[in-house]
C-alpha cells in the first residue's frame, strides 16, 4: 500500500503522505524493503519533510538486513559525506558488497571506479564486466557507459555498431546523456546511417532534460538549418541555455550572434561579455575575437595591454585551430604597436 500511494495506481490517485504510515508499519515489523523505501522518502522529501539524518539511520538498518540497495545508498553517504564522515574507502567497500548482492546501481558505480582507477587500480576490462551485469538488469546508466566503452575502445575493441546499440537502449529509457551521444552518432553517421532529423529529435529530448551539450548542438542545428528549418532566434535561445551553464563553445557562438545581430539585436557589449567568458575557458577563437574587440574598442574600451596577452594565448596553443593565423597576425601587430609606443 505504501508503494501504491507513493506512485499512484489505476483507480487510486497518488498521495505520498499516505504512503508513510504504511511504510512505517512494515518497517516496524522488520520489512527490509519498506525500511529502504522509507529511507528514500526521508532522503528526497517525498510524503514527509526531508531529513537526511533519518534517511541515513534507515539505510544503516536496511544494510544490516542485507538489503543491497540500502548498502549502496549508505555507500553514497560515505562517498559524498552526507551526514556521515566522508570516507572513500568505506564507500568503495559498501559499493562492492552491494554489487555482489546484485544491486545494479552499485555494479555501475563500481564499474566507474575500475574504469577511472578510483580507490582501486584501473582495470577497464573489469569495468566492462560490471557495466554488463548492471546493463543486463536494464540499468540505463550502465547501458550508456557500455556505449562509451564500445565507442572509444575502453576495455573492449572499439565497435560503433555496439556503441549505438547500447546508446539506443539507454536513450529509450530517457537517459539524457545517451540521447545526446546517440544524436551525435546520427549527426555524423557513426554506427548508423547519417540522419540529421533523427539527430535533432534526440538533441531536443536531451536538451529538454537539461543536457547543455545537447542544447548547444541543437542550437547549431537551428543556426545552420541542419535537420531543421533555419531559426536564428531559437538558436540564440539554445546558445543562451548552454552558455549560462558554462559551455565555452555556446558562449563563443552566442557572442558571434550578438556581434553580427543574428537572431538577436546587435549588441557589441554583450558580444564582448560572452567572448570573455569563453576566453577564460581557453577557447582560442574567443581569445582572438576578444583581443580584436580590445584592439578596435568594440563593446569594450580600447586596451592594447589586454589584447596582447589574448593574441599570445591563442597563438601559443599547441593544437591547430581556425583562429591561429589571425592570432599570430594580431600578435605581430600588437608587438609592433608596443614597440612603437614603448621604446625610449
Amino acid at each position: 500500500m505504501g508503494n501504491v500511494y507513493l506512485r499512484g495506481h489505476p483507480g487510486i490517485p497518488q498521495d505520498q503522505p499516505k504512503a508513510i504510515p504504511f511504510y512505517e508499519q512494515a518497517a516496524a515489523q522488520g520489512d527490509g524493503k519498506a525500511i529502504h523505501n522509507l529511507a528514500l522518502c526521508h532522503a528526497y522529501g517525498e510524503g514527509t519533510p526531508q531529513d537526511m539524518a533519518k534517511a541515513v539511520e534507515l539505510f544503516q538498518r536496511g544494510a544490516e538486513l542485507d538489503i543491497p540497495e540500502s548498502t549502496y545508498s549508505l555507500g553514497l553517504c560515505y562517498e559524498y559525506g552526507i551526514v556521515l564522515e566522508q570516507d572513500a574507502q568505506r564507500a568503495f567497500e559498501m559499493h562492492t558488497l552491494a554489487a555482489e548482492r546484485g544491486c545494479r546501481e552499485a555494479q555501475d558505480k563500481l564499474g566507474e571506479c575500475y574504469e577511472k582507477g578510483i580507490i582501486v587500480e584501473q582495470n577497464p576490462k573489469k569495468a566492462v564486466e560490471l557495466y554488463e551485469l548492471s546493463a543486463a538488469a536494464g540499468y540505463a546508466d550502465a547501458e550508456h557507459h557500455l556505449g562509451i566503452c564500445y565507442e572509444h575502445g575502453i576495455g573492449v575493441p572499439a565497435n560503433m555498431e555496439k556503441a549505438v546499440e547500447y546508446y539506443t537502449r539507454a536513450a529509450n529509457k530517457g537517459d539524457a546523456e545517451a540521447q545526446f551521444d546517440l544524436g551525435v552518432c546520427y549527426e555524423h553517421g557513426e554506427g548508423v546511417p547519417h540522419d540529421l532529423k533523427k539527430a535533432v529529435s534526440l538533441y531536443a529530448l536531451s536538451s529538454a532534460q537539461g543536457d547543455v551539450n545537447a542544447a548547444f548542438n541543437l542550437g547549431c542545428c537551428y543556426h545552420h538549418a541542419e535537420g531543421v528549418e533555419l531559426d536564428l532566434p531559437k538558436a540564440v535561445e539554445l546558445y543562451h541555455k548552454a552558455a549560462d551553464a558554462g559551455h565555452p563553445e555556446a558562449q563563443f557562438n552566442l557572442a558571434n550572434c550578438y556581434r553580427r545581430g543574428e537572431g538577436v539585436e546587435k549588441d557589441l557589449t554583450k558580444a564582448a561579455h560572452y567572448y570573455q567568458q569563453a576566453a577564460r575557458s581557453g577557447n582560442p577563437l574567443a581569445q582572438t575575437n576578444l583581443a580584436v574587440c580590445y584592439e578596435n574598442g568594440e563593446g569594450v574600451e580600447v586596451d592594447h595591454d589586454k589584447s596582447f596577452p589574448l593574441f599570445q594565448a591563442a597563438a601559443e596553443q599547441e593544437q591547430d585551430h581556425l583562429a591561429k593565423p589571425a592570432a599570430l597576425h594580431g600578435l605581430a601587430n600588437a608587438l609592433l604597436w608596443l614597440w612603437h609606443h614603448t621604446r625610449p
